[in-house]
């Protein structure tokens, strides 16, 4: 089974017609999630300033000089910095609806989760949210490890999502 996927993009979006997949369909999906993972934790060792050159051997005779910057980390934190330091401000007429708006942003921390997403999204390219309903009821979004999330989008033009598979070892 050939996998399209565009290549450059870190989190896998597979172009499907939106139907029910069979077990070995998704193990197909998923499989092709283990190598793009690899390029995902690649670019999280280059933000931890993990480098590559760090794992290079000394040969014989020769010096044994590392040297590893963590430039990646100091241009996403600054540009992670400048574009969500400043919290989101919303204004309603209706104080009732502004204050439900506030309670809702209060209870899912929305500014550290604002400030998780831009940063993966400065990582890896892209950045993925999760809503979902919590044990209380309640509307609640989180951030998702972008290289834990295989999206399969339609064939249509919009390519909207229709399945998402969450694959974290």
């Amino acid at each position: 089974m050939h996998l399209d996927f565009k290549g450059g993009e870190i989190m896998l979006r597979l172009r499907r017609l939106n139907k029910k997949y069979s077990p070995q369909e998704v193990l197909n999906f998923v499989n092709a999630h283990e190598t793009q993972m690899a390029r995902d934790m690649t670019l999280k060792s280059y933000y931890e300033g993990k480098n590559e050159i760090l794992k290079a051997t000394k040969a014989e005779g020769k010096s044994n000089i590392k040297a590893s910057h963590p430039f990646a980390s100091k241009i996403t934190n600054s540009f992670v910095g400048y574009f969500a330091s400043k919290p989101i401000r919303m204004d309603y007429e209706n104080k009732e609806i502004m204050s439900l708006v506030d309670d809702f942003f209060k209870y899912n921390d929305a500014d550290k989760q604002l400030t998780r997403l831009a940063t993966d999204a400065c990582i890896y390219g892209e950045a993925v949210e999760m809503l979902f309903i919590d044990k209380k009821g309640n509307i609640r979004f989180a951030p998702v490890d972008t290289t834990e999330v295989i999206v399969i989008v339609g064939t249509d033009i919009l390519e909207e999502p229709h399945h998402v598979i969450r694959h974290w070892q």
